[in-house]
């Protein structure tokens, strides 16, 4: 319902919050045209499609701006106040069971760590993980941590199967090094 926030609308059209406020509260109903809306944990104005182009012009017949503008000012005032909503995680598979992996060696980004499967679940699950993930099974694996700081060679991971050659770690992370 309430989709253009304040904040963007001031933006676009180069004039302060308190220049739009000061309209809103002349000529909009609270609860109808605007209200407030919560994203972030932050609370903003947000107003109505209706009467957000209102104010835009209302304020833009003083500045003098066209239609054109106006237009471009609607069409760019609905984004989120903190930029665009994050991107879903992928989900586990699962028709492919969790595997212990073990630690190989970390990598430059600390939340992603390389890791080996065992011969053990890979003879018992390799053949059907190989064809849904369509890598080869010998080679290390990603795995995603929360951060590997003390994660040594030789520790076992348990986790779960995201995408191709990404898992991501199912229990807590080690406190110490090598040590859960």
């Amino acid at each position: 319902m309430f989709v253009y926030f304040e904040g963007k609308i001031a933006g676009m059209l180069g004039v302060s919050k308190a220049t739009v406020r000061r309209w809103r509260n002349e000529s909009l109903k609270d609860g109808v045209d605007y209200g407030l809306v919560e994203h972030g944990g932050r609370k903003y104005v947000a107003y109505t499609a209706a009467a957000a182009e209102r104010v835009i012009k209302g304020i833009s017949s003083t500045m003098g701006l066209e239609a054109a503008d106006i237009a471009l000012v609607l069409s760019s005032a609905d984004v989120r106040p903190h930029g665009p909503e994050k991107e879903a995680e992928p989900s586990p598979v699962e028709s492919v069971p969790a595997c212990e992996l073990e630690f190989a060696h970390k990598t430059y980004n600390p939340r992603i760590v390389m890791a080996y499967l065992p011969a053990a679940w890979l003879e018992e699950h390799g053949e059907a993980y190989g064809k849904r993930a369509g890598v080869d099974t010998a080679k290390k694996m990603r795995v995603r941590v929360k951060n590997s700081e003390h994660f040594i060679k030789g520790m076992v991971l348990e986790s779960r199967w995201l995408q191709q050659d990404l898992w991501e770690c199912t229990r807590r992370m080690p406190r110490w090094n090598g040590r859960w």
